[in-house]
């Protein structure tokens, strides 16, 4: 319950010490580490760059994951707000619920799995597979600079993106914040 009411209190600090609500774009430890030709390194880096871009428009434009997970389907979506709200929505049960965990997106995964020097990164014909023992073990597909899909590379899920967010999932997740304010 005391990470619950921390986490806000931390974003709210942070905001206001002037910090832009837009994460900047920081060096990949784990690209730099990647063995290849130099051909390879580039594509790899111009992956990591795509990771950068959509994990700037999640919070820029906000986006929607569809993902189908054990044999359910489930639409995650944020829309850019003061704080990080997200919704996880279920789609056979019609029921969603608030999430603030921004590592639930597989963008933003990516991007702390990328953070850390000792996260395997392989080229893939489509993008990178990452595998990092806290931030999942995953494939992305990359076209036009942006992180478009991806899935498990066990199998266990696959995810599509679309850099906006779902219509009905924010107005559940405003009809929740709503409730929980009351």
């Amino acid at each position: 319950m005391r990470a619950f009411f921390t986490l806000p209190i931390l974003l709210v600090a942070l905001a206001l010490s002037g910090c832009a609500s837009t994460p900047s774009t920081p060096s990949f430890p784990a690209v730099e580490n990647f063995v290849g030709d130099a051909p390879s390194v580039e594509r790899v880096d111009g992956y990591a760059e795509a990771v950068a871009e959509s994990y700037r428009l999640l919070y820029e434009v906000g986006m929607h994951e569809e993902v189908t997970s054990a044999g359910d389907d489930y639409i995650l979506s944020y829309a850019p707000q003061e704080n990080f709200y997200a919704g996880l929505y279920n789609v056979e049960f019609r029921d969603v619920l608030l999430v603030q965990e921004e590592e639930l997106f597989t963008v933003a995964a990516a991007r702390l799995a990328l953070l850390d020097y000792f996260t395997s990164v392989t080229e893939t014909e489509t993008g990178i597979s990452i595998s990092h023992p806290e931030h999942g073990d995953f494939t992305l597909v990359v076209e036009n600079g942006l992180v478009v899909s991806a899935f498990e590379n066990s199998g266990d899920w696959t995810a599509v993106f679309t850099y906006e967010p779902d219509a009905m999932v924010t107005e559940l997740v405003l009809e929740l914040l709503a409730e929980r304010d009351q």
